[in-house]
Parts: C-alpha cells; sequence; structure tokens
C-alpha cells in the first residue's frame, strides 16, 4: 500500500494493523517452511481435484520459482497448524507417540507419506491425522471427513500401520470428534492408481491428456503449467488419461 493511500484510509489503525500482521504471516510461513518444495508427497494424490498432467509436469519440471500464498491463506494455515500442535503436544506428554511428523518413504511408489503421528493406542500401532474445521461443517460431520480418510488409507499402506485415528476439532469451539478407521486396500487402490500412472509418464517422458478439470473448479488461472496444459497442441501429447 502506497503512503498516500496510507494517509488518506479511513481506517489507518486497521491498514496499518493489517499491514503488520500480513508481513509477519509471511516471515512465520518462511521460518516454518510451509512452502517448501520437496519429494512428492502422498497426500497429493488425494486431491479433489486432481490433475494428471499437473502431477506429472510438476516432477518433470519442477517451478524454481515460487509465488507464495495470500495473507488470509496462511492465516489460515497458522489456525490449522496450532491445532495439530495442541494434539502433538498431548501425544508427547502423555506418552502416546512413537513418532510424531516422522516421514515414511516407500520405494515402491517412490513416495513419501508424513503422518501427524504414529501412535500407540488401545495397544495398536496407530496413525494420527488431525484436523480442524469451522463450526457449520463440524455439526455436519457424521463420519470421518473424505479428505482424512483418504490420506489415513495411502499413508496406512505405505506404512504398514493397520488403523488410524482422525482427530477433528471445531475451530470455534475447540469441540472434538474422533475416528477409529482401519485398512481397506480397495480405498487405498485409487490413489496408488494414480501414483503409477504418474511414474509411468515420467519415467518415458509422457504428457498425458489433462482433462482440464481446472476450467470447471477455478484453478486454471493459478495453475503454473495453464500455457502447457491450454496452448499446447494437445494432439502431439501423450495418450494416458
Amino acid at each position: 500500500m502506497t503512503v498516500k493511500k496510507l494517509l488518506t484510509s479511513s481506517n489507518m489503525p486497521q491498514v496499518i494493523y493489517e499491514q503488520k500482521f500480513h508481513d509477519w504471516l509471511k516471515d512465520w510461513a518462511k521460518n516454518k517452511d510451509v512452502e517448501r518444495g520437496q519429494s512428492f508427497h502422498a497426500s497429493s494424490l488425494i486431491d479433489k481435484n486432481f490433475c494428471l498432467m499437473k502431477a506429472v509436469l510438476d516432477e518433470l519440471a519442477p517451478s524454481k520459482t515460487k509465488d507464495g500464498f495470500p495473507p488470509k491463506v496462511l492465516s489460515t494455515f497458522k489456525v490449522g497448524i496450532d491445532v495439530h500442535n495442541k494434539h502433538q503436544q498431548f501425544y508427547a506428554e502423555t506418552n502416546m507417540a512413537e513418532y510424531i511428523e516422522q516421514r515414511f518413504y516407500s520405494k515402491v511408489l517412490d513416495v513419501t507419506a508424513t503422518p501427524d503421528a504414529v501412535l500407540n493406542f488401545m495397544n495398536m500401532r496407530t496413525i494420527s491425522e488431525i484436523k480442524s474445521m469451522n463450526g457449520f461443517e463440524f455439526g455436519k460431520l457424521k463420519d470421518s471427513p473424505k479428505n482424512a480418510y483418504a490420506q489415513a488409507q495411502i499413508y496406512m499402506y505405505i506404512t504398514a500401520i493397520p488403523q488410524s485415528l482422525i482427530v477433528v476439532e471445531d475451530k470455534n469451539f475447540q469441540d472434538l470428534k474422533v475416528f477409529l478407521i482401519e485398512f481397506n486396500l480397495d480405498d487405498a487402490l485409487e490413489y496408488i492408481k494414480r501414483r503409477r500412472k504418474i511414474m509411468i509418464c515420467t519415467k518415458h517422458n509422457i504428457i498425458p491428456v489433462s482433462k482440464r478439470l481446472c476450467q470447471k473448479n477455478g484453478d486454471k488461472k493459478k495453475c503454473k503449467h495453464r500455457v502447457t496444459c491450454w496452448e499446447s497442441d494437445l494432439t502431439k501429447l501423450g495418450r494416458i488419461r
């Protein structure tokens, strides 16, 4: 914001506070490595808007530049991370935790997985996934959230840990809902197949045909591969769908 706009603002205290807060959020994200690059992570496979072309291009031509997340997104991340930290501290101080955010690697899928924790729960090794959501969504929740269930399934496949504890906290009132689920290979297969398709494409330098889901969900402008996808001659690209 320019000095002129700042001086003419009708709510200068809010403008000054928000600017300082946003700058602090950016520093926090940098220190916490929120936006760091990393090897392919299993959580990328469960995206409801999963795009095979994007996933392949991410591996074949990883971006060297980072635009960063906007302040509102970083603020949301901060709230979620604080919830995670609270439960992870509880696990550690009550000796429930075998690992906190330990990275596991699957050589078969060439993919990493980082559960929020690995616990000893009810005398069994158990993955813990911690989620937070707003009060409205929390009130309607009857079963484990779909994204948490899917993430737990692929994590259980990679780690060979047979059950997962999904802990969901209401961000408004801090109420909890807890779901204990077991590994189900059929539920994990969709994500395993996604990864295998990515591996085939990257091994043979195949660019798969995009289903262009981003046109429907509004992600087109945000995708760093939009030029390749939308302006290239797709007839010259691969045939894996």
